[in-house]
């Protein structure tokens, strides 16, 4: 007489975030920094509502299926900061909710080196809200790096 073994399902379980982009390109570009290291996702473009794409013009149905299939708990939406680029990750943000998948956008804001009095509005608002708190790694704020380079610095140069 068999055994009848239990049907036991099994899941993929991704504790990584996966990186959903625009095209291959965004991989590249994301891959040169070398500090991803979870799942992409290439859309193949993004839902532009003024040039008549939508959800199903684009590589979504693919995204959410494969979101299904695994246990993700976050998806990284790393689109351009444009108007199109804003509806897709509202949608998608939109349609994963229910699922309790968390939806992160890329941080926005100030470029490095950029002058704070040629950026948009936009651009100024976004790097307020999306601030950090300053992290030193100097136990010695009598002397910060800076007091001290100034200090050295003035006895070469007799300030």
């Amino acid at each position: 007489m068999k055994k009848s073994v239990p049907f036991v399902e099994t899941r993929l379980v991704i504790h990584r975030p996966s990186l959903v982009v625009e095209d291959s390109r965004d991989v590249s570009a994301m891959e040169n920094i070398q500090e991803y290291h979870g799942r992409y996702h290439v859309l193949h473009g993004l839902i532009s509502p003024m040039n008549g794409v939508g959800p199903d013009d684009i590589n979504l149905k693919s995204l959410i299926t494969r979101l299904m299939d695994h246990e993700v708990q976050e998806v990284i939406v790393a689109t351009n900061a444009t108007a199109d680029g804003e509806a897709t990750s509202m949608y998608i943000s939109r349609v994963l909710k229910p699922a309790g998948i968390k939806v992160t956008r890329l941080a926005r804001g100030l470029a490095v080196g950029a002058d704070i009095e040629y950026a948009d509005e936009v651009t100024l608002l976004r790097a307020i809200e999306k601030s950090n708190r300053v992290i030193s790694g100097y136990r010695n704020w009598r002397n910060p790096p800076v007091f001290c380079f100034l200090g050295v610095l003035s006895r070469f140069l007799s300030f």
